[in-house]
C-alpha cells in the first residue's frame, strides 16, 4: 500500500524523504541514499525548516554537476504546448525549435 502517495516497500523508509517525520535536505540526498529509488514525490526540508512534498526526478542526466544522474527537484511545471501558459517573470520565451522558457542571462 501507499501513504500520501509514497510506497511502503521494505527498506525504503531507511532513506530520508520517504516519510514526513524524516525529510531529506534535497532530492540529491534521497538519490544518494538509494540510486534505485523511482522518480516521485518525497519529503524535503524547506528553507524555513518545515517538511514539504516535492517531485524528485531520479532519472534525468546532466553533465553539469558531480551528481550526473538523479536527485533533481521540480520547481515548476508549465505546459508550453498550451498557448495560454506564459514564462514566469525574469525568464524569456524561446520559440524555436520548440516553445520553452529560458533564463534571461
Amino acid at each position: 500500500g501507499a501513504v500520501g502517495g509514497l510506497s511502503e516497500e521494505p527498506g525504503r523508509q531507511a532513506c530520508p524523504g520517504n516519510v514526513q517525520e524524516n525529510p531529506a535536505s534535497s532530492c540529491l540526498e534521497v538519490s544518494q541514499c538509494d540510486p534505485q529509488l523511482p522518480s516521485e514525490y518525497y519529503w524535503i526540508t524547506s528553507s524555513n525548516g518545515t517538511a514539504v512534498r516535492v517531485y524528485c526526478d531520479m532519472t534525468r542526466e546532466c553533465s553539469c554537476s558531480s551528481a550526473s544522474v538523479g536527485g533533481w527537484s521540480r520547481v515548476a511545471f508549465l505546459n508550453m504546448t498550451d498557448p495560454t501558459h506564459q514564462c514566469p517573470p525574469a525568464w524569456r520565451e524561446i520559440a524555436e525549435p520548440v516553445r520553452v522558457c529560458g533564463r534571461t542571462n
